[in-house]
């Protein structure tokens, strides 16, 4: 029997075609990778030696993570060779095929890891252990990146290996209990996760998608102009809030590893 549900990706080399072309175009992916890099730049430690992205795709966060951050090494793993692939001809940076439950680095080696969207398609054992490898990587101090799916507002489905979401206290006491100290964490696509939400309770169609139900339009299509200055309004409240938005499909969260200082393996 098949242990993947029916709504798990599919993450063949076409997905990842599509998926580098979304990148590139997307008003939602960039706005995720300008807040994830301007928390990152606020939190990060001082002159970091090396940064990790966990499930780096296709390498576009590694590329734009590279333009705005001096760093001695940066490093990037991904579960599919065919991810790295298109990932080589992005960025400049150490790639390997790996899983983010057995991450191949020393203990106490990197500064900073960043993972988006990665660990609601792994098996809930394998998610488990992959937030006990971030913590054992991180140096002290170090800061850890995550974006993860959230769990829809108006309805709650149970949570299986390779698909499965997270609230934010949820999220805030997993990290706690591996000793991190979470400095941001919000929910964040809210207005659109909830037009999608109330366009799927209408069984309205998925028309037009081409990653994960997520639509390219046309350059300089209205609807796109709209996102994107809904979605840069949102990034600036977010951004100074003193709590986070309400709902939203995508949790983003910054958090830095307590701790005494380990010797690296």
């Amino acid at each position: 029997m098949n242990p993947h549900p029916v709504d798990a990706t599919d993450f063949s080399p076409a997905y990842f075609e599509r998926m580098a072309a979304l990148e590139d175009s997307h008003p939602w992916t960039a706005s995720m990778r300008k807040l994830t890099l301007a928390l990152l730049q606020r939190h990060c430690p001082a002159r970091p030696r090396r940064m990790l992205d966990v499930g780096c795709g296709t390498g576009r966060f590694l590329k734009d993570w590279q333009m705005t951050t001096s760093a001695l090494q940066w490093l990037g793993i991904d579960l599919f060779p065919e991810a790295l692939t298109l990932a080589r001809d992005r960025c400049r940076a150490s790639l390997s095929a790996a899983s983010a439950a057995a991450l191949p680095f020393g203990a106490a080696s990197v500064e900073a890891i960043h993972c988006a969207d990665v660990l609601q398609h792994m098996s809930l054992a394998d998610c488990a252990r992959a937030l006990d490898e971030f913590a054992r990587v991180l140096v002290p101090d170090g800061v850890l990146a995550l974006r993860v799916r959230g769990a829809p507002s108006f309805r709650r489905g149970n949570d299986r290996d390779f698909s499965h979401s997270f609230t934010p206290a949820g999220l805030r006491a997993t990290l706690g209990a591996r000793n991190f100290e979470v400095l941001f964490l919000s929910r964040v696509n809210a207005m659109p996760s909830l037009w999608a939400e109330m366009r799927e309770r209408g069984g309205a169609p998925h028309a037009g998608s081409t990653v994960k139900h997520i639509v390219v339009r046309r350059e300089g299509d209205a609807r796109s102009g709209l996102l994107r200055a809904y979605l840069a309004l949102e990034r600036a409240w977010v951004s100074i809030a003193p709590f986070g938005l309400p709902w939203g499909h995508t949790i983003v969260c910054i958090a830095r590893r307590r701790g005494a200082r380990v010797a690296s393996a």
